[in-house]
């Protein structure tokens, strides 16, 4: 189930930025315009949703993890069980248009990194122009898209905040991959053809699956020295 989760894969590149600067937002756009009606269409279709269920600055609280941590699974594995996020309050479609819009912003903006280089801009490609109608709610969820969503038990997760990085993964090569942890929730996007059970992983699925587990081994091993945000 981790592998299945995560992904086994080969990064090509991990970008870690500044908390302050990810919930800015600050998107260079075409016009300040567009820069105002986007920043607003974000917040109202899953941002503020989003930022309000993962852990705040004081990581000694995480109420969504701690919830989860003394409830019953749907289904339990020893390394991520299966809940349902209607148990806890959990909008579906906010996570989803949540995490497709994080990893929007990663194909058009850069982001100054804590040694004070740039981010790179990830390689959507062909997916882009589905992606950008879905978020300006001109097109519905786009069907070759899947967003998996775990809730990080470990205390590393809850620490960082990190933009999409982009990975190549065995069997998949034809399907763009990324994922990013955003204080104690890590989301795995994936846009192309994949086999069907990713499909049933995705929030958005008719079980609603959001999953729980300890996440530090993959949180530590792509991001080792990244400092924590509080």
């Amino acid at each position: 189930m981790r592998d299945r989760l995560h992904g086994r894969y080969k990064l090509v590149g991990h970008d870690a930025v500044p908390v302050e600067d990810l919930i800015e937002w600050a998107m260079w756009l075409e016009s300040a315009d567009r820069q105002v009606r986007l920043t607003r269409v974000f917040a109202d279709n899953g941002e503020t949703h989003v930022l309000n269920a993962i852990a705040g600055k004081s990581t000694r609280r995480f109420p969504l993890a701690d919830r989860m941590k003394v409830a019953y699974p749907r289904d339990f594995d020893p390394t991520a069980s299966r809940f349902c996020a209607d148990d806890f309050g959990l909008d579906v479609e906010k996570l989803a248009y949540f995490a497709l819009s994080v990893v929007w912003r990663g194909t058009v903006h850069q982001w100054t990194k804590f040694d004070g280089t740039l981010t790179e801009l990830l390689p959507f490609g062909h997916f882009e122009p589905s992606m950008r109608s879905y978020l300006l709610g001109e097109t519905p969820f786009p069907v070759n898209a899947c967003v998996i969503v775990i809730v990080c038990s470990d205390k590393a997760s809850r620490e960082i905040f990190y933009m999409p990085s982009a990975f190549l993964e065995p069997g998949l090569e034809g399907t763009f991959n990324c994922r990013f942890v955003a204080r104690g929730v890590t989301f795995r996007c994936l846009f192309g053809e994949f086999p069907a059970a990713f499909h049933n992983m995705c929030c958005r699925a008719s079980r609603k699956p959001i999953f729980y587990g300890d996440c530090e081994r993959r949180t530590t091993q792509d991001f080792p020295k990244v400092p924590p945000t509080n």
